[in-house]
């Protein structure tokens, strides 16, 4: 089994509930042994994803393309 916990920001920020997420995935992921990433989408993120660590994921899955530079931005 997997966790996977989507990791949401803006402005090149993570939003705080992403940390929630992250840790609540972690704790749940520890309770069931099972394997946990977070996964961090948009453009120019590589960077950004690497604060996720500090939150529990140990596996960070990036999906970091220009194209994807207004997906933070739509409401």
């Amino acid at each position: 089994m997997t966790i996977l916990a989507f990791a949401e920001h803006r402005d090149g920020k993570f939003k705080k509930s992403s940390f929630e997420t992250i840790r609540a995935a972690r704790t749940v992921a520890d309770a069931l042994h099972a394997d946990f990433s977070a996964l961090v989408i948009g453009s120019g993120v590589t960077a950004l994803a690497k604060e996720l660590g500090q939150y529990g994921a140990a596996r960070v899955l990036v999906v970091d393309d220009p194209v994807l530079a207004a997906h933070a931005n739509r409401a």
